[in-house]
């Protein structure tokens, strides 16, 4: 297995949604400098706003664990803390590109 993806979400505690997209932000930044990040995508849930979820691709398990490790990762983690209702939700997946070449992988 060598690229990685990853599918995370997170769970704003009521009156903190704009708390938490602020620090996502600001994780997203610097996370998008890291060597190996190939995709680091945020996106809101359809029906839950305050639920956030993003979708990684990572070049492979070396660059994946360097982000997790990285200082902006344990500064996001900090600051959320006390503005998510309950756990992360972390999915590490191994990409199978299946069909068109474009539309079947990230």
């Amino acid at each position: 297995m060598s690229e990685i993806t990853i599918v995370a979400s997170i769970h704003a505690a009521t009156g903190h949604e704009d708390d938490v997209e602020a620090a996502l932000e600001v994780l997203i930044e610097a996370t998008h400098r890291e060597p190996g990040c190939l995709r680091y995508v945020l996106h809101r849930h359809h029906d839950d706003p305050a639920r956030f979820v993003l979708i990684e691709h990572w070049q492979d398990q070396v660059s994946l664990d360097t982000h997790f490790q990285a200082e902006h990762m344990a500064a996001f983690m900090t600051a959320v803390a006390p503005w998510l209702e309950g756990g992360s939700v972390v999915h590490v997946l191994e990409p199978l590109p299946k069909g068109d070449a474009t539309k079947g992988r990230l």
